[in-house]
């Protein structure tokens, strides 16, 4: 018989409380709104180390966290919404990117998905890189917002290596290993996602002057940035 290992933890609404296992759920296997149960959990270390490895996956091109989330296949899109033609995008993914946790209690379950919603100015059609630090609680059942939030703080401060938090990781890229060797996570400094990441960044940092016929930008070489 397994030994339990329960989490006790102090939630703001419930109090103190323990959970009895986490089912971990991500899009790193089928892709965008696929979310595959990868395992179950008995500790937020070890839902914080399957959460970067997942984020990571961000790093490689043609990646499936990245495939076609601008528009799923077979996905439903709202009448209206696609009549109107105001929304370049109705069938892209619900969020960014989505983490699904099915948390046992004992008595009860509770459901938290955390990820990221689009923004307005999002184009799902570009690369993007979601960092640990930036994930939100974005969909939530049997939890109120302030215990969401807080199970999320406890997962982003559980540390994935020796002196670093999930919170504390940054772009990173997964590494699958060869002959029979380890997969590895090494940061993000090169490769095709790592530039077009610094091609979109330079975009946005650039300085444009328009009047009623062009629009110029020092990436046009006629202006000068010192």
């Amino acid at each position: 018989m397994a030994v339990l290992k329960p989490i006790v933890i102090d939630l703001p609404t419930r109090g103190k409380c323990a959970i009895d296992y986490i089912d971990y759920f991500d899009e790193g296997q089928y892709g965008p709104d696929k979310p595959f149960f990868v395992s179950r959990f008995d500790d937020f270390t070890q839902v914080a180390k399957q959460m970067r490895a997942c984020l990571s996956l961000q790093g490689n091109e043609n990646s499936l966290i990245h495939f076609k989330r601008e528009h799923i296949d077979g996905k439903w899109g709202e009448p209206l919404v696609i009549e109107a033609g105001n929304e370049p995008y109705p069938y892209r993914a619900q969020y960014k990117i989505r983490f699904m946790l099915r948390i046992k209690f004992y008595g009860d379950f509770g459901y938290i998905d955390l990820g990221q919603k689009w923004s307005p100015e999002d184009d799902p059609s570009e690369t993007y890189y979601v960092e640990a630090k930036d994930l939100e609680v974005v969909n939530r059942c049997m939890l109120s917002e302030a215990d969401a939030k807080k199970i999320l703080e406890y997962i982003l401060n559980a540390e994935v290596e020796s002196g670093k938090t999930l919170s504390q990781v940054g772009k990173e890229q997964y590494v699958p290993g060869e002959n029979g060797a380890a997969a590895t996570i090494q940061p993000l400094t090169s490769g095709p996602i790592a530039e077009a990441l610094a091609a979109i960044e330079k975009e946005r940092m650039a300085t444009y002057v328009a009047d009623a016929n062009y629009v110029l930008s020092d990436g046009d070489t006629l202006l000068t940035i010192e």
